[in-house]
């Protein structure tokens, strides 16, 4: 019969009589084989209760989180287990925890589908396998801690040195809901503006996601960067963000940043077209044109004219 039709614990209790030395954790080391693959709920149910009933002392989870050949395998048992927490519930095992006692509002972990998030060896499991060829079904995974405990993953991300390239688009694409109105965002912003170790690609990543978050607004939300200069001057990057790109948003912001009578504006624009020249004096004309076009058009100015 299927997987469903099999009694588990006589099952555990034939392999114990017919090899009563067994060791257990042995046996969970070799779910790494090429042929192992959970196939659904009922599949999981009988890896997981034969395994627990049969170890008797706890399961030796950290088997489960070590880079596996089958990784195919590695992740079905994976999926499942977040799919079906009443199965098999990473959240009861022992882990190396995210760090977020710094966060203002932390997450609801008496939830344990939020609680599994925590556990920075899942998350570094998924990201590992999502380099080693399973990138579109990894990142689906993500889909739930992204969208319930946002915070949280943020935080685990940036604990976890190494960067992939599914780690890259996570954090891209989390950095918007910290620039709107999260009630953890200054603590989130400072953690990755201050990261150890990898500070400089993480303040890349952080401010191209400002720049998109400013282009992508209807009209370039005046309200949004606003809220970028208010985040600037809290991490003190102001002046980091002003050597950034797109030129486009680099002037909306240094403007606003002028009216605020945080920077020169003279002063800053002078430096800039001796650095960049034709690049920044289009996009100055192209910041001009809808905002006074007479003074383009009334002039004949074009960019052959600016000095």
């Amino acid at each position: 019969g299927g997987p469903s039709t099999w009694n588990v614990d006589v099952l555990v209790q034939v392999i114990k009589e017919m090899a009563p030395h067994l060791a257990w954790r042995e046996v969970v080391k070799e779910l790494d084989h090429p042929t192992f693959c959970v196939l659904s709920k009922a599949g999981l149910r009988l890896v997981a209760q034969a395994l627990v009933r049969g170890l008797q002392d706890g399961f030796p989870i950290e088997l489960l989180y070590q880079p596996w050949k089958n990784t195919e395998g590695q992740l079905s048992f994976i999926t499942h287990s977040l799919k079906n927490p009443d199965v098999f519930c990473f959240a009861d095992h022992p882990c190396h925890a995210v760090a977020i006692d710094i966060l203002k509002t932390p997450p609801d972990e008496e939830n344990r589908d939020i609680a599994t998030w925590k556990s920075l060896d899942l998350v570094e499991t998924l990201l590992r396998l999502s380099e080693a060829g399973h990138y579109q079904p990894v990142s689906e995974l993500f889909k739930f801690p992204v969208q319930h405990c946002p915070d949280m993953l943020v935080m685990a991300l940036l604990q976890i040195g190494t960067l992939t390239t599914l780690k890259h688009e996570l954090l891209s694409s989390l950095m918007p809901i910290f620039l709107g109105n999260h009630p953890n965002s200054a603590i989130v912003l400072q953690y990755a503006w201050h990261c150890q170790g990898q500070s400089s690609t993480i303040r890349t990543l952080v401010m191209h996601a400002m720049a998109e978050w400013y282009m992508r607004g209807e009209h370039h939300d005046q309200s949004r960067l606003s809220r970028i200069l208010d985040v600037a001057q809290d991490l003190k990057a102001l002046s980091m963000l002003l050597n950034a790109t797109p030129f486009a948003f680099v002037i909306d912001l240094a403007c606003l940043a002028s009216r605020r009578e945080y920077l020169k504006l003279d002063k800053w624009l002078s430096d800039k077209m001796t650095e960049h020249q034709d690049p920044l004096v289009q996009d100055c004309v192209q910041f001009l044109q809808p905002r006074c076009p007479q003074l383009i058009t009334g002039t004949g100015m074009t960019t052959d004219t600016l000095p």
